[in-house]
């Protein structure tokens, strides 16, 4: 019923179609290999047979350019760090209405992650656990520029604005903020969008969490 259901609120999505439907992640596999490539996967993470956390360490190997977006009845801080690990792209509750599954889903397509508050929580806790080495974070801090701060600040707001947005908002064209984000990825040594909002809240170079 739940499957039906969200494949339902799928059939409304203007940048999509449902491919195929599993009730497992055995189903999902055998069904992937008949089909060839998933742009985005949503996933339960209590399935029988194949649960949710087993077919992503699944996709990690044989699937790795397809997207997954978890679903769960409890999103817990332990499942959502878990599934996170394992390359969820978002994570999302069992009682999503359609205006926000057609939300998520165009903020995977765009940018690749979903920042909900589930997402954001997951980030948070990291950077509470992670190392607070003032020395560290003046390090950090004395390799970036005052422009990379205002990309960063920009890049990672709540609302996830796209690239192009960014640019427009900073009154900046699309190549210099795509020649900033290039610098500031080299310099944090990250590679996408979540690992630039990790390392922005372990070194708290956001001013929102500034206390």
């Amino acid at each position: 019923m739940i499957c039906d259901g969200i494949a339902t609120m799928l059939h409304s999505w203007p940048n999509g179609q449902v491919v195929l439907k599993a009730m497992n992640g055995e189903e999902y596999v055998q069904a992937v290999l008949e089909i060839g490539h998933v742009d985005i996967a949503l996933i339960d993470v209590c399935m029988p047979v194949r649960d949710g956390f087993s077919t992503l360490e699944w996709m990690r190997t044989h699937q790795q350019r397809t997207l997954p977006v978890m679903l769960t009845f409890d999103p817990t801080p332990e499942v959502v760090s878990k599934v996170v690990r394992l390359g969820a792209r978002g994570v999302l509750g069992k009682n999503i209405d359609r205006e926000e599954l057609h939300t998520a889903l165009d903020h995977v397509s765009a940018t690749g992650y979903y920042m909900n508050e589930h997402m954001t929580m997951h980030l948070v806790g990291a950077q509470h656990s992670a190392d607070q080495e003032p020395q560290g974070r003046a390090r950090v801090l004395s390799c970036l520029t005052q422009p990379e701060l205002e990309v960063i600040e920009q890049i990672c707001a709540p609302d996830d604005p796209s690239y192009p947005m960014v640019a427009e908002r900073m009154g900046l064209s699309k190549n210099t903020v795509h020649t900033h984000r290039a610098r500031i990825f080299g310099k944090l040594g990250v590679s996408n969008r979540q690992g630039l909002l990790r390392a922005a809240l372990n070194w708290k170079l956001l001013k929102r969490f500034h206390h």
